[in-house]
């Protein structure tokens, strides 16, 4: 099997057989440290002896060479010693080069595991073992004759070959010093390999075909430097350049016969000259689509046909090998002519498509060599702007399909009827799936061929299949509930006074009149959430409370519901509003899944999109009855109408303002009827302090129990003139007195204005 040796080597070869003498490094120079094992040192360091044992052959030992000991330390340079079997010597006159078969045969002797090198690519040597022949071993005849396999591109002149012989174990490089048994420099011509005999296997493929279109065509050949001669029967022709140039023969000739007679010292399988048949093609054929893809069942290639069979492709058939090639379709731009070939499925790296022109016995019009390339396995990224990368098909809304890039062309989406439908528009391929697809969908692409013009460039020259399948389903992106102000997507509606319905903004407390409280209701308005929002998964709260925030429980809602587009708006009223400034809160909330929204695990928990928040009363004055209890009051009337009163009742009716929430202020104007002294207490005098009387002044409130309800109770503390209604009659007791002191008050019976 061929061996590459690098062209350039950084350290000096030196290839000495074993059992060999010394052999000096040249120019004075010397070994730097211990020779390697079995080698040995002679010559003040100056020359080193190979080892002596056939198991040393092969091996490569690192050395350091410098021009004297006293530089070994800082200019050192390193070589390499090889120990080889002996100088292989071949009988000259039995060399042999099988060109076309790429080996070298050659008797001789101490060839066993001998190498031949010859240059390669890229700067590099070739280089062979020699394998010996059947017959050879045990043979008494101590000849050997062997085998190298070579390259098939070596020249047939034996005075240019390349090739070099060298022996066993051998390390090749291109500037290793050979020594032989002497120790003496081994010359490198004296190692040349010339072949005696040069056998070639012809100068033509067997289906060698030229294009002679333009009134002659042009040929490559094998080995030009092996012929001395070509004539063409039925035309003429001649060597230029290396090709074969053929002149059109007459227009009823679709073959010819070439002749070559090979130069001297090369010989062909068969004595005599060479003889090959090439078809003649009187229409230029040129694929102009790519090379095409290999693998797949639906492998196509754009050709453009010239000459004649532009003008009749009916006529034509076309083949890869001994398989028929369908055209698919016949395409006409600029006053040329295209041909779309299905070539269905291909497996080989190469291929030789064949134009056939029908009724006329088959004849070979054209011919085109291609080369094919590996199918890809295409992966492509769905995008929804402004969301990472989908793993579905959206059908309410349109996704962005990013394709991967294919040499030579463009990857196209092909859309797949009652599974997806796609468009394009400044180079951005959109995918939208169909609502009624079931099941799992798998992209189709189409590859085209960059570079043509229109119709060309739109024909699909291949299709792939995504390996990866996706659902078709609905996107769900969270509806902008708390952003749309002119159109917004929910609202709470209240009717005022004449009737009319009016929004009540959200976030802010509104004032709405009590009698307006059935008026109320959510509006949800489906018609205006666009389909390519999706689904919506809310959650909808209505807590009814009273003015102390009791919560109506009865009154209250919490429900989860999904939401999507339709024709009319769905509606949810509020009830349960049973006084005045009962408090409604309404909120909006998307639930927080990601597995349902896009982007939905940036959704705020819990966190409302929109929320309203209701007072059912719009009056700042409220006067109203309640009855008292003061308990410990104190009359101020002059010495026998002055003292304390224990027990007191009466009904009492008072006025005060009224916040935006509902609740009345402390201090409220009072008027009333009150009776005194229930448990007949006596002035300071020891007149009777029971009576009736008619009060007027101010007093401090504050509810501790069902606040602006029929049975509130509220502590407070007055401060009254009153008149006597009804007297002891005792005399010094005046009818006109002040009154101070804290009560006990229940009930709240009355209204806001």
């Amino acid at each position: 099997m061929a061996m590459l040796v690098a062209r350039t080597a950084r350290a000096e070869v030196f290839l000495a057989p074993v059992g060999g003498r010394a052999f000096v490094f040249g120019d004075s120079r010397v070994l730097c440290g211990a020779p390697p094992p079995g080698w040995t040192l002679e010559a003040g360091g100056r020359a080193l002896r190979p080892p002596s044992v056939r198991e040393a052959i092969g091996k490569v030992e690192e050395l350091t060479i410098a021009a004297s000991a006293a530089q070994c330390a800082n200019a050192g340079r390193p070589a390499r010693a090889v120990a080889t079997g002996k100088l292989p010597v071949l009988e000259r006159s039995s060399v042999s080069l099988y060109v076309d078969e790429g080996r070298i045969e050659a008797d001789g002797t101490n060839l066993d595991k001998s190498l031949v090198s010859w240059p390669g690519e890229s700067n590099r040597l070739e280089s062979d073992t020699c394998s010996l022949s059947p017959e050879t071993p045990g043979a008494r005849n101590p000849t050997e004759h062997c085998i190298w396999s070579v390259s098939r591109t070596l020249p047939v002149d034996p005075a240019a070959s390349p090739v070099r012989l060298w022996p066993r174990g051998s390390l090749v490089a291109p500037d290793a010093m050979l020594f032989d048994e002497h120790g003496r420099v081994v010359a490198p011509a004296s190692m040349s390999v010339t072949p005696k005999k040069v056998q070639i296997a012809s100068f033509l493929p067997a289906d060698a075909a030229i294009d002679v279109s333009a009134g002659f065509g042009l040929l490559p050949i094998a080995h030009p430097d092996a012929v001395a001669d070509v004539e063409c029967r039925g035309t003429t022709c001649r060597l230029e350049g290396g090709q074969l140039r053929v002149k059109a023969p007459p227009e009823g000739v679709s073959q010819v016969e070439a002749r070559f007679t090979v130069a001297p010292g090369v010989v062909t399988k068969k004595p005599g000259p060479v003889v090959s048949k090439i078809a003649i093609l009187r229409c230029p054929m040129e694929p102009v689509s790519g090379e095409p893809f290999r693998g797949l069942s639906s492998a196509r290639v754009i050709v453009k046909l010239g000459a004649s069979c532009a003008r009749d492709v009916d006529a034509l058939r076309f083949y890869t090998g001994t398989r028929s090639v369908d055209v698919s379709d016949k395409i006409s731009v600029h006053d040329e002519t295209y041909a779309v070939l299905s070539l269905g499925s291909v497996d080989a790296s190469h291929i030789t498509l064949t134009a056939v022109r029908t009724g006329s016995e088959g004849a070979v019009v054209a011919i085109a060599n291609l080369t094919t390339r590996i199918a890809p396995s295409p992966r492509s990224v769905l995008e929804i702007p402004g969301y990472p990368g989908v793993d579905f098909v959206p059908y309410n809304r349109e996704a962005i399909v990013h394709l991967p890039r294919v040499e030579g062309g463009e990857l196209v989406l092909l859309p797949v009827e009652g599974v997806y439908s796609v468009r394009r528009e400044n180079n951005v391929t959109y995918v939208q799936g169909d609502r009624n697809a079931a099941g799992l969908a798998t992209f189709m692409f189409a590859f085209r061929a960059t570079g043509l013009p229109k119709p060309l460039s739109e024909v699909n020259l291949a299709t792939f299949l995504d390996p990866l399948q996706r659902r078709v389903r609905e996107a769900n992106e969270p509806a902008p509930f708390g952003t749309s102000t002119r159109t917004p997507l929910a609202e709470v509606l209240c009717n005022d006074a004449d009737g009319k319905p009016f929004a009540v903004p959200p976030g802010d407390r509104t004032s709405i009149s009590f009698r307006q409280r059935s008026s109320c209701r959510l509006v949800l308005h489906r018609e205006r959430i666009s389909e390519r929002l999706g689904a919506q998964r809310i959650h909808v709260e209505i807590e009814v409370r009273q003015l102390d925030g009791t919560l109506r429980s009865e009154a209250s809602v919490n429900e989860r519901m999904v939401l999507r587009h339709g024709t009319e708006p769905r509606l949810a009223w509020i009830k349960g509003v049973l006084a005045e400034y009962d408090n409604v809160v309404v909120r909006l909330t998307h639930e927080n899944d990601e597995n349902h929204y896009l982007g939905g695990e940036g959704l705020l928990s819990g966190a409302p999109s929109l929320q309203w928040s209701l007072i059912f009363g719009t009056g700042r004055v409220r006067l109203y009855a309640t009855s008292a209890i003061p308990t410990g009051l104190y009359r101020f009337g002059g010495g026998a109408g002055s003292g304390a009163l224990a027990l007191n009742f009466g009904v009492l009716s008072r006025l005060t303002w009224v916040n935006r929430d509902g609740k009345e202020g402390v201090l409220g104007l009072e008027a009333g009827i009150m009776a005194f002294g229930l448990t007949g207490p006596v002035s300071t005098s020891g007149e009777s302090l029971t009576q009736v009387g008619a009060v007027l002044g101010a007093g401090l409130s504050i509810p501790i129990a069902n606040a602006s309800q029929a049975t509130q109770a509220a502590i407070n503390l007055h401060g009254w003139l009153e008149q006597a209604i009804t007297t002891t009659g005792a005399a010094g007791v005046a009818p006109r007195a002040f009154i101070f002191g804290p009560s006990i008050s229940i009930g709240n019976v009355g209204g806001t204005f």
